[in-house]
């Protein structure tokens, strides 16, 4: 499974100067789904608790178009922000 897709093997993100944890989210999903060749949009963008720690739930709608037809499927990516907040 890839790093991000469940609550209990979400990206860590550390803390750093300027604390811009949701641009560092944003990236990463840029990077994943580029990589995969879809496109992306945000769903919804949710913080809970989880094990502890405090993780955003960033749910989107990813998008892949090959020659037959058009793929749409909704994705979770987890994210550990315990240290920016």
């Amino acid at each position: 499974m890839a790093e991000g897709k469940s609550i209990n093997s979400p990206v860590v993100i550390h803390r750093m100067e300027p604390n811009d944890y949701t641009s560092v989210e944003y990236a990463y999903l840029r990077f994943v789904c580029a990589g995969r060749g879809v496109t992306w949009e945000l769903i919804t963008q949710t913080l809970m608790q989880h094990a502890g720690r405090k993780i955003d739930q960033l749910k989107i709608r990813t998008v892949e178009q090959t020659r037959t037809q058009v793929v749409t499927q909704t994705e979770n990516y987890y994210f550990d922000i315990h240290e920016c907040c």
